[in-house]
């Protein structure tokens, strides 16, 4: 399953891990887990960030 693309670029992780190394793995997961549960959601609420859907409660 392909999913929309996100905030988050790989290569902006990439450099995190090349910049600071083992000490910057903390920050690069918290940014994967972040996105991860992103996507998660989406699926879940069968819809995109500030999208609306037809179940949509107010």
């Amino acid at each position: 399953m392909t999913h929309p693309a996100h905030s988050v670029n790989v290569r902006e992780i990439l450099q995190l891990l090349v910049e600071h190394g083992f000490d910057g793995m903390a920050n690069a997961m918290e940014i994967l887990f972040n996105e991860a549960m992103k996507i998660e959601r989406a699926q879940y609420l069968n819809a995109e960030p500030y999208q609306r859907t037809d179940d949509w409660k107010s």
